[in-house]
C-alpha cells in the first residue's frame, strides 16, 4: 500500500488562499516518516543545541514539536495516542 501523491491542484489552490491553507493540505499528504523526517530536519537548522533523551528536560523538544507541528498545520495530539505506540526496543 503506497501514500497517495499530492493533489498539485489543490496544493495550488492552497497556496494561493494563503500560507497556512497551503501547509495543512501539504500536512495531510505526508506519512509519519516523512513527517519525523521533517521534524528532524527542521530541528537541524536551528542554531541553538537542545539535549534529547530521558535525562534531558522535556519541555524544550515537546515545545519545538509543537512549533514544528503548528508551523505546519498538523492535527492537534490524540488523547489516546500512547495507546497508539508500539513500544521501542531499548537496545
Amino acid at each position: 500500500m503506497g501514500t497517495k501523491e499530492p493533489d498539485m491542484n489543490e496544493l495550488e489552490k492552497a497556496r494561493s488562499e494563503g500560507a497556512k491553507s497551503a501547509r495543512m493540505v501539504a500536512a495531510k499528504e505526508l506519512n509519519p516518516r516523512e513527517a519525523v523526517t521533517a521534524f528532524v530536519s527542521w530541528l537541524t537548522t536551528r542554531s541553538k543545541v537542545i539535549s534529547v533523551g530521558s535525562t534531558a528536560e522535556i519541555p524544550a523538544i515537546a515545545d519545538l514539536m509543537e512549533a514544528f507541528c503548528d508551523s505546519q498545520g498538523f492535527a492537534l495530539v490524540r488523547e489516546d495516542f500512547t495507546d497508539r505506540i508500539a513500544p521501542y526496543p531499548d537496545k
